[in-house]
């Protein structure tokens, strides 16, 4: 009887490729992984880590990041960026509620292109009163696209709400742009 021996094939026998990480890269993600007043991202303007600016609604509470899909609908805001964003584009990392594994259930953000090994939980910097919060002011055409669906038979009432939109927005240093042809 013959004594046994491993299979061999031309895959067996290839070398495990050399992963270098980039040492740069990894102090990030250690930053990122351990800072307890924030949320960072990359900045690329300046090329160093910085805090996140939690989104808000008008009256300064906080948005759950269960809702920040929704608010980018009408508010001018991104996503962290994650450190693909290094070569000078800013490149907006996922949120997203985890379905399995560790975190199940809370809301993550991750590199989107898997590139980067971007990763934090959100979620845990919600409730957390120390975190940086902004108010990010409206994109002008949700409220116009809002009027034009309207019809002119309720243009008086809704240019008075319009308007009362507007000054708020205003009062929270938001950019507004009025259009009104006839």
């Amino acid at each position: 009887m013959s004594s046994l021996s491993s299979p061999s094939s031309a895959y067996s026998t290839l070398e495990p490729p050399e992963f270098k990480a980039d040492p740069e890269v990894v102090s990030m993600l250690v930053q990122i992984l351990t800072t307890r007043h924030g949320i960072l991202h990359y900045h690329g303007e300046t090329g160093e880590l910085a805090t996140y600016q939690w989104p808000t609604d008008r009256h300064g509470r906080k948005i759950h990041p269960s809702q920040f899909e929704a608010y980018r609908e009408t508010h001018a805001f991104r996503y962290p960026s994650c450190l693909c964003s290094r070569d000078g584009n800013y490149v907006e990392a996922s949120v997203f509620e985890r379905t399995q594994g560790i975190c199940r259930g809370e809301y993550i953000a991750e590199c989107a292109t898997s590139t980067c090994a971007y990763m934090l939980n959100v979620e845990k910097f919600f409730e957390k009163a120390y975190v940086p919060a902004v108010y990010y002011p409206r994109k002008w055409y949700s409220c116009y696209i809002f009027l034009l669906l309207l019809g002119n038979s309720y243009f008086e009432k809704i240019i008075t709400v319009f308007l009362t939109i507007v000054q708020n927005d205003v009062a929270h240093n938001a950019t507004c742009v009025i259009s009104i042809r006839r």
